[in-house]
C-alpha cells in the first residue's frame, strides 16, 4: 500500500509497524519532495484481517447477486432463507407465492417448481458455509 504526498507544507505522516504490529509513529516533515511515496507495511495479523474483510465483502456481493433460476437472479441471504423456510410448508400444501428476494427480484414459487428451485438455490446458499 503506497500513499503519495505532494504537499510542500508541514505534514504529519503515520507509519504503522514494529514487532508487535500495533505501534504507531508520528513523523513531522517540514518540506516533502515532489511526489514522495511512503510505503506502509502491514503485519501478518493486519494482512490476515484485511483479507478476511475482503473475502466477507466478496461473499456478501455474491449472496446478493444470487443464482439464476427460471430467468430470475435469486439472492441467497439469511433473510431470503428465513422467508423461504417460512413458506415452504404452505407451498408444498398447494399454495403459490410471489417471493421477493432481498435483491428485489421476484419469483413465483409453486408446488410444481419448488423441488427444482431448491435443487438450484440450496446448494448455492450452502456454498457460503464451506
Amino acid at each position: 500500500m503506497k500513499a503519495k504526498y505532494t504537499n510542500r507544507e508541514h505534514t504529519t505522516a503515520k507509519i504503522f509497524g514494529g514487532a508487535s504490529g500495533a505501534v504507531a509513529h508520528l513523523i513531522r516533515l517540514k518540506y516533502l519532495p515532489e511526489d514522495l511515496e511512503i510505503e506502509a507495511f502491514e503485519t501478518p495479523a493486519e494482512v490476515a484481517e484485511r483479507e478476511k474483510r475482503e473475502a466477507e465483502a466478496r461473499q456478501s456481493i455474491d449472496k446478493m447477486t444470487g443464482v439464476k433460476f427460471d430467468g430470475v437472479m435469486c439472492s441467497a441471504t439469511a433473510k431470503d432463507q428465513f422467508g423461504l423456510a417460512s413458506l415452504e410448508s404452505r407451498i408444498r400444501q398447494g399454495m403459490e407465492f410471489n417471493f421477493v428476494f432481498e435483491n428485489d427480484e421476484k419469483l413465483r414459487i409453486t408446488p410444481d417448481n419448488i423441488d427444482a428451485f431448491e435443487a438450484v438455490w440450496f446448494p448455492f446458499r450452502m456454498s457460503f458455509f464451506n
